[in-house]
């Protein structure tokens, strides 16, 4: 709901609703930068599904839906088939699910306590263990690839931050020097990829997707602002060990590209004939490379509501 707007007497109330039902794809590489086929519709249902990202073997997948009713994770098996509720939350947010290097607990973000904060779940289900839920934005976690480590986004010090945890708990500890969100490291542990910028006071000159290496901490621009200038740029990439695929929105299709970081050279792997869900990781690659997945808006539609005798 949206737009609200209430007439002079202050009897009538209207609003906008938007409807939308998007649905996850899945696209077949031959390589990096070459798809094997037209995409295949993987999940779907008549609600939303998104924020995929596969297990570590490949065997499972976990995501977001709301198809019972509020946002929650689920998992299925790499094919689809399998579904299961992993979280039964009564929160107005959940999202961002990420496995552990071992592929027994994901890693996710909610506002159960009120507030959005991390939690742990069991990749099998039962109770989720609050990580890091205190009196600030904690989200969009993500393991680190020795498994010891939750990286995530907060606003503990004023501005959102890249911070990382002790699986086990403790206290936080800041990895960015600037400003930076949606931490994700790649498969092979080496370098952690996050955003920067694309805010009120950001500069041109720092906006974009960075990396660090883990080791040393050294920071280094990879793709400028041309990343999804529009809007929800947050969810439009995913790392992997030869690259990052992202989606570029800055024409009226968004196509799918493929970076190069080591050359810079970046490639459009193809057209995409729908935009990309705004709100959660909107693409997943498995842990082989020959498979990617992708979020998808299929439908969408608005309508102005009235009520009437509002009070």
């Amino acid at each position: 709901m949206g737009w609200p707007s209430v007439s002079r007497r202050g009897n009538r109330l209207t609003f906008v609703q938007q409807v939308e039902n998007s649905n996850i794809w899945q696209f077949k590489l031959t390589s990096p930068r070459h798809l094997n086929g037209r995409p295949a519709k993987l999940i779907s249902s008549t609600r939303n599904e998104s924020g995929m990202q596969y297990s570590p073997d490949g065997k499972r997948i976990a995501f977001v839906s709301n198809r019972s009713g509020n946002a929650q994770i689920w998992t299925c098996a790499q094919d689809g088939s399998n579904l299961a509720q992993l979280t039964f939350l009564k929160a107005n947010d959940v999202g961002s699910p990420r496995w552990s290097a071992d592929g027994r607990r994901i890693a996710f973000d909610s506002t159960a306590s009120g507030i959005e904060g991390v939690y742990l779940i069991s990749a099998d289900g039962g109770t989720p263990q609050p990580l890091v839920v205190d009196s600030f934005n904690n989200s969009q976690p993500s393991f680190s690839h020795d498994g010891d480590w939750v990286y995530f986004t907060s606003d503990r010090e004023g501005t959102k931050q890249i911070w990382k945890v002790a699986v086990r708990g403790g206290q936080p500890m800041k990895v960015t020097s600037h400003d930076g969100r949606l931490p994700l490291e790649t498969p092979d542990g080496k370098f952690l990829y996050y955003l920067r910028g694309f805010g009120e006071t950001s500069s041109p000159q720092t906006e974009g997707l960075w990396r660090m290496q883990v080791n040393s901490r050294e920071e280094t621009r990879v793709l400028d602002r041309g990343l999804c200038t529009r809007g929800m740029s947050d969810f439009f990439w995913t790392p992997s060990d030869v690259g990052v695929y992202f989606i570029d929105d800055t024409s009226p299709l968004p196509n799918l590209k493929f970076l190069d970081p080591a050359i810079g050279h970046t490639t459009t792997v193809a057209a995409l004939d729908k935009p990309p869900f705004c709100c959660n990781p909107a693409l997943a690659v498995s842990p082989d490379g020959r498979t990617l997945l992708y979020s998808q808006v299929d439908n969408s539609t608005r309508d102005v509501m009235l009520v009437e005798n509002f009070h």
